[in-house]
């Protein structure tokens, strides 16, 4: 295992298929929940992750995961202000939140090789 997280798993595809989609016509067992308060200059938003429309089947043969609850909590200024510098991408990091309260992360969970230390990881749909 590793931090905090799943084993990773080591793919041994060496050729590109093409992407098959999942159609997304399944109802959850799992009710959403989300709640959003402002505290002083602050946004919070809690959530479980779930979202409130259909989703595809998981696990597939492309993804082994589950669909679970999480307990996501950001905390998000009310107040923004321009960034002039780009913000480097780390590991678990969410650059975003829908109105749903499932957050927008831009790394996959995938590691190369299935080794964490690797540094690369496989990027969505490829």
């Amino acid at each position: 295992m590793g931090e905090g997280g799943a084993p990773t798993r080591a793919h041994t595809a060496i050729t590109i298929k093409p992407v098959k989609f999942e159609p997304s016509n399944i109802e959850l067992d799992i009710p959403s929940r989300i709640s959003i308060e402002i505290e002083g200059n602050e946004r919070i938003i809690k959530s479980n992750g779930i979202p409130y429309h259909l989703v595809g089947r998981i696990p597939n043969c492309g993804n082994p995961d589950q669909i679970g609850e999480q307990n996501f909590r950001f905390e998000i200024t009310t107040k923004p202000s321009k960034s002039w510098r780009p913000s480097e991408l780390e590991s678990g990091w969410a650059f975003g939140v829908a109105v749903n309260g499932v957050p927008f992360e831009p790394l996959a969970a995938e590691w190369w090789g299935g080794y964490r230390n690797s540094e690369w990881r496989y990027e969505a749909l490829s």
